[in-house]
C-alpha cells in the first residue's frame, strides 16, 4: 500500500484528529516506546496513572482546543524502549519532529474535503483530496478508509492519506465505517482515530461549523454468520440515542452555541437506507433528534456512489428534515479489452460561506461532476 517513511521511527506524519473539546494527536512508530507532545510550552505524555506507556507503536495524546489553536504548532517526541526494568529502565535516543498547525479560527468561509470508502487505496484518494490545495481547512474521512482491520497495515492507510493531504498541519474528522469493525486490529481501532472517552461518536467544533459524528457499526444484524458471533452493535446504537438526548439537553453548549452558523452530521451509513425494524428502531430515533437539532447537512458514505437527497423526504424512519450528501467512491477505468487499468476516486468538496454550504462532487481530475447548494 505504499507506506511513507518520514524520519527514522516515524511511519507517516502525525494526524490531528478533532474530537469533543479539542484534538487527539496520533502518530505511528516502527517500534514500541515512549511518546510525548509539546505545545504552548507544555509537555503532554501518553501515560497511565503516571506511568508513561512504553509498549505501543501507535501513540495518541489529547490537547485542549484552546491550547493548540493558540500555540499554532506542536512537537512530537518518541524514544524507543529497550527494557522497562524495575530500576534504571533503558530507552533510546529521543526523536522529535515539529509541525505548524492551522486551526480553524475564521468565523466563515471554510474549505473542507470529504473522502469515504477508499478501501486501503492511497494514490487515488490523495489525488482527489488535493482539490483545495493549500486552501484546505479540514479533512473528513467518512469510514471504510481501510479495506478492513485485519492488519495494522490496513489501518495505516488512514495515515498515508492524512500525511499527504494535511502534513500534520490541519484538523481531521473521522467517522468509523462498517469495514473498519472487521478483523483482529479492529479491537485496537479506537486508538488510531478520534474518540471521546473511548467512544467513536462525539461532537466537534471547527470555527462556525458544529458537527456530530455517529457510528452505525456493522451493516447487518449482530447474529449474521459473517460476524461469527463477535458483533454486539445493537446496544451500541441504543447508547447513541442517549448520547443525542444529552446533546439536546445542553443545546446552548453544542449546536446552539454562540458563533455556530452551520450544523452537520457525519455518519458512514445513511440511516434511512435500512427499513428493517432491527435497525429502524434506533435510526428512527436518531433522525428525529437530528431533525430537532436543525442539522443543515448530513454526510454519508457506504453506498459507493455520489448523490444528493433534498430535505423533507418521507421515509420509513419518518420525515428527514435535512439534506443528505452521499460522498461518492471509486469507479473503474478499463482499456479497450475491458481490463481494469486504474480506478478514479470521487470525493466531496464542501465550502461553508455566507450561510450557504456549496457541495461539489469531484474526482482525480478535480472536475466538477455535480454541484449543489444548501441554505439561503
Amino acid at each position: 500500500m505504499g507506506l511513507i517513511p518520514v524520519t527514522g521511527q516515524l511511519i507517516h506524519d502525525a494526524a490531528v484528529f478533532v474530537t469533543h473539546g479539542g484534538y487527539q494527536i496520533v502518530f505511528n512508530t516502527r517500534d514500541p516506546g515512549l511518546a510525548w507532545v509539546e505545545a504552548g510550552g507544555r509537555v503532554f505524555s501518553e501515560d497511565d496513572n503516571g506511568n508513561i506507556r512504553s509498549d505501543r507503536t501507535v501513540h495518541k495524546i489529547f490537547l485542549e482546543k484552546e491550547l493548540l489553536d493558540a500555540a499554532g504548532g506542536y512537537t512530537i517526541r518518541f524514544a524507543r524502549c529497550f527494557a522497562r526494568k524495575p530500576y534504571f529502565p533503558e530507552s533510546g535516543e529521543t526523536f522529535e519532529k515539529t509541525y505548524a498547525f492551522r486551526p480553524v479560527t475564521r468565523e466563515d468561509d471554510l474549505s473542507v474535503f470529504m473522502l469515504c470508502d477508499t478501501h486501503s487505496l492511497i494514490e487515488e484518494p490523495v489525488k482527489t483530496g488535493g482539490y483545495f490545495g493549500e486552501k484546505l481547512d479540514a479533512l473528513i474521512l467518512n469510514g471504510d478508509i481501510p479495506d478492513h482491520s485485519g492488519t495494522t497495515e490496513h489501518l495505516l492507510s488512514i495515515f498515508a492519506i492524512v500525511s499527504r493531504l494535511t502534513g500534520g498541519e490541519i484538523p481531521v474528522i473521522y467517522a468509523r465505517g462498517n469495514h473498519d469493525t472487521r478483523g483482529e486490529a479492529a479491537l485496537d481501532f479506537p486508538r488510531y482515530v478520534a474518540t471521546d472517552g473511548g467512544r467513536l461518536y462525539y461532537t466537534f467544533r471547527l470555527g462556525p461549523v458544529w458537527g456530530v459524528v455517529l457510528d452505525c457499526g456493522e451493516d447487518k444484524p449482530d447474529d449474521h454468520p459473517e460476524y461469527g458471533g463477535m458483533a454486539h452493535f445493537d446496544p451500541y446504537r441504543a447508547a447513541q440515542t442517549g448520547f443525542l438526548d444529552g446533546i439536546l439537553s445542553r443545546a446552548g453548549e453544542e449546536f446552539a452555541a454562540p458563533g455556530v452558523k452551520y450544523r452537520i452530521a457525519v455518519c458512514h451509513v445513511r440511516p434511512d437506507l435500512y427499513s428493517d425494524e432491527y435497525f429502524a428502531k434506533h435510526y428512527r430515533a436518531w433522525v428525529a433528534r437530528l431533525n430537532e437539532m436543525g442539522i443543515d447537512l448530513a454526510l454519508h458514505g457506504h453506498e459507493h456512489r455520489r448523490g444528493f437527497l433534498p430535505a423533507g423526504r418521507e421515509t420509513a424512519l419518518g420525515r428527514i428534515g435535512y439534506p443528505v450528501c452521499l460522498g461518492g467512491s471509486f469507479t473503474g477505468v478499463k482499456d479497450e479489452a475491458g481490463r481494469l487499468i486504474r480506478r478514479n476516486m470521487e470525493g466531496t468538496a464542501l465550502t461553508f460561506r455566507d450561510g450557504e454550504i456549496r457541495i461539489v462532487f469531484t474526482d482525480e481530475s478535480h472536475a466538477a461532476l455535480e454541484e449543489y447548494r444548501v441554505g439561503k
